[in-house]
């Protein structure tokens, strides 16, 4: 028998939710202090008190004054598990009216911070007033059918503005006063202006001083002092950075920029990890009226300049103690297949990964030992008597030239200066082979190369960042519908038509935090089959799946989509770009693409066509020391 009763079931939330859904921040202390404190400050706060306790069973409470919650907003909060605030409140903080205006943006995302005092209680009251209105609320763990339990027990007019939650310690603290202190200072240490203050002391620099890095410059109308503090790592570089003082005032915002670019990847763990502060009181008349920042002259630029010189060297150093302890795992991961290579090679090795975390400050562990292991195997495998009958056969001339080139050139450099030199002139070449070339396969073929190849466009597209973009692909596969042929690479990254192939390749965009916030530019390669003429019918056809790629939704409405449709010949009334927005349609026949990639590669294919010819040198040579010349 069929039981066709309809039931609505409740959902049921086990015990341990909130600890999956919120993490260390009701788990660790130090997060929970710090996200407690957070919460005071994206509340347009400038006065935070925390009566932090000495033992179980002593009420914790913090308290801020600013902007508050109305009850309905209270509800809507507290009472929404993935709150959203960029959307409701947006990333600007509100402040209370007739209190600072200066702009400050919000730690806040998701508000998961507001559940913290979880990690001090089961139980706590929150006070909040706003607009006139009073609420008083218990806020409980629960089980079963929610995670919490959330109770009214107060709503009345009040004037005022401000947020007072308070609790029960149920559990051994791990952090002592101090420890607190220490914390909280050194995240929040670079606005003077946002006042904490725990067990009735006010939170000063002095407090920090013993684990701050101290420096003074003398400048002929005043003395400069620069304070480098270190806290625990965070999620973002927001409060970290180079924040100027006058007089106990913070001037603009902390950040990592420079005069003429940043200090410091906003992705390294350092810049999320330190805080300089700069006190230059004696430049207080050259402070913007709405302390934004200083007023620019020849003066403030030498001043600042020196300062960032300093801090610039003082974070080299710290970025080499970080990469040496790196590197030393790296090598300890790999003892047992480093241990048989001479001395010299192991030297080189470390040499390389040297250069390597210099280049790629992001590049990970995990991908540092896994480089190790690499480049050892590689050096067991190798043969150094090939490279010896290779010079036996130079003559004095060619290791006259070999040496100078050795002088100004380490190998490392030169050989990916060749590899990246080949793989573009491997590239044109293939291109002016195929360009005019009817076969549909080969032209296919020809696609996956401009992964790589974008360069040949221009200098806005020689980043490595763009790579294959498989779901706006399937946009334009679903705009051609029954004209895409079975793809014989199985390559879903791009759609295979009878007469064309086409690419979709995308760069991310990131937020002021540094942060991927979603794609900043689309480039789409178009590419006809040998012998065909674009008119207005391809450009158009091009600006449709492009649109198309617009209301998907994919992509942002501030993302730039570049079509590049290429084929042998262009109709004379076709030949101009179409613009749509940031949506643009350029038109190019492969002529004109193959010029642009010589002359970007300094025509090295013509001058060696040229070379090979005055010196009768056939392909298959595989030394031609004399190129070096070119």
């Amino acid at each position: 028998m069929i039981n066709t009763t309809k039931e609505n079931l409740p959902l049921i939330f086990e015990e341990n939710f909130l600890e999956h859904h919120a993490g260390q921040i009701i788990q660790d202390p130090v997060f929970a202090i710090v996200e407690l404190v957070a919460n005071c400050w994206d509340a347009g706060a400038t006065k935070v008190e925390i009566s932090y306790p000495n033992d179980i069973r002593d009420v914790f409470f913090i308290k801020d004054d600013g902007i508050g919650m109305t009850t309905n907003e209270f509800k809507f909060r507290w009472n929404n598990l993935n709150y959203n605030r960029l959307k409701h409140q947006s990333k600007e903080v509100e402040f209370p009216k007739g209190k600072r205006n200066r702009n400050r943006l919000a730690f806040g995302k998701n508000g998961v911070g507001r559940h913290a005092m979880f990690c001090f209680t089961n139980e706590y009251t929150i006070e909040t007033t706003k607009d006139g209105i009073y609420t008083k609320a218990k806020v409980s763990k629960s089980n079963g059918e929610k995670p919490f339990d959330i109770f009214i027990e107060e709503t009345k007019s009040k004037q005022g503005h401000g947020t007072f939650i308070s609790g029960v310690v149920y559990k051994n603290l791990l952090l002592r006063e101090q420890n607190v202190i220490e914390l909280i200072g050194s995240k929040f240490i670079a606005d003077p202006e946002f006042i904490i203050i725990v067990n009735n002391s006010k939170v000063l620099l002095t407090d920090l001083e013993s684990k701050a890095v101290i420096k003074e410059m003398a400048f002929p109308d005043g003395k400069v002092i620069i304070r480098r503090f270190e806290g625990e790592r965070n999620r973002t570089t927001q409060q970290q950075g180079v924040a100027w003082w006058v007089q106990k005032r913070l001037v603009g915002v902390p950040s990592w920029d420079g005069i003429s670019g940043r200090l410091i990847d906003g992705r390294n763990s350092i810049a999320k990890k330190y805080v300089y502060i700069v006190e230059v009181d004696f430049l207080k008349n050259n402070v913007k009226s709405d302390w934004s920042g200083f007023h620019s002259s020849p003066e403030i630029i030498e001043i600042k300049q020196s300062v960032l010189d300093f801090i610039n060297e003082d974070l080299i150093t710290l970025l080499a103690e970080t990469r040496r302890e790196r590197k030393n795992d790296a090598f300890a991961a790999n003892t047992t297949v480093l241990k048989t290579l001479p001395r010299f090679v192991k030297e080189d090795i470390s040499e390389i990964v040297d250069e390597l975390q210099k280049d790629c400050p992001t590049f990970g562990s995990n991908e540092l030992e896994s480089t190790v292991k690499i480049l050892a195997t590689m050096e067991k495998a190798k043969s150094g008597y090939e490279l010896l009958e290779k010079l036996a056969k130079f003559n004095h001339h060619d290791i006259d030239d070999l040496n100078t080139v050795l002088a100004e050139w380490s190998i490392t450099d030169i050989k990916k200066v060749l590899n990246v030199l080949r793989w573009r002139l491997e590239l044109v070449t293939e291109l002016e082979r195929l360009v005019d070339n009817s076969t549909t396969d080969e032209l296919h073929d020809l696609q996956p190369l401009f992964e790589r190849g974008l360069w040949i466009f221009g200098p806005e597209f020689e980043s490595i960042s763009f790579i294959s973009n498989r779901a706006l692909s399937t946009i334009i596969r679903t705009y051609f519908g029954d004209r895409v042929l079975s793809n014989p690479k199985k390559r879903p990254d791009f759609v295979i038509l009878p007469d064309a192939s086409i690419g979709a390749y995308s760069r991310d965009s990131y937020d002021t935090g540094h942060e991927i916030d979603g794609i900043g530019s689309v480039v789409i390669v178009e590419l006809k089959k040998g012998g065909f003429d674009i008119d207005d019918k391809e450009k158009d056809q091009a600006m449709y799946y492009a649109r198309e790629i617009r209301k998907s939704g994919k992509v942002d409405k501030t993302t730039r989509i570049t079509c590049y449709v290429l084929g042998s010949s262009i109709n004379k009334d076709a030949e101009e770009k179409n613009n749509d927005g940031l949506i643009t349609i350029i038109p190019m026949r492969y002529s004109t693409v193959i010029t642009k990639a010589k002359s970007r590669l300094f025509n090295l294919i013509d001058k060696l066509e040229k070379f090979k010819k005055e010196n009768n040198i056939s392909d298959s040579v595989d030394y031609q020391p004399e190129l070096f010349a070119i």
